[in-house]
């Protein structure tokens, strides 16, 4: 596919981008319809946009259900530490699941310890606490999930909180 091959509609409005069918701007009758169409390009775009948006939100949600657990097992509340919490819980996720996420049975267990690791780490108690943070988050966000998709806004997945 080219890169100006069109790929899809955008409106049925003239937004001076050049790929705009109809009458010219300025030109003819205002009744007469102009269809415009999404490149290849502006497509990628619009899809490392909306990436960068559903991670953010994720993010978000899932440092909202770190931050509900911080509150209620180690009475801490900052909601800019667990965004943190949930970002540095995600890297860690990602490059342990990498490593060892494919073992059988150990594997999501290691992967599971090193979310816990950062949770302790960030937060005061043992290892009790921070596993009573991680289940109070996952339920937090299990919750605003179901209500989010229920009201058909986004899907159930979240980033920092295993399993969402």
């Amino acid at each position: 596919m080219s890169r100006n091959e069109v790929v899809g509609p955008l409106s049925a409005r003239d937004d001076h981008s050049g790929h705009c069918l109809g009458r010219p701007t300025g030109v003819g009758r205002r009744d007469q319809p102009t269809i415009c169409f999404r490149t290849e390009n502006d497509t990628n775009e619009t899809a490392m946009i909306d990436s960068l948006v559903v991670f953010v939100v994720s993010l978000l949600i899932g440092a909202l259900g770190i931050h509900v657990g911080a509150w209620l097992i180690a009475d801490i509340s900052d909601y800019t530490y667990a965004v943190f919490t949930a970002l540095l819980g995600a890297i860690v996720w990602g490059v342990v699941g990498f490593f060892f996420g494919w073992v059988p049975l150990l594997g999501p267990a290691i992967v599971l310890l090193a979310y816990l690791a950062v949770v302790k780490r960030r937060y005061p108690g043992g290892w009790i606490d921070a596993a009573g943070i991680t289940l109070v988050a996952w339920i937090a966000v299990l919750v605003v999930l179901y209500v989010l998709a229920t009201a058909e806004l986004t899907t159930y997945d979240a980033i920092g909180v295993p399993g969402t």
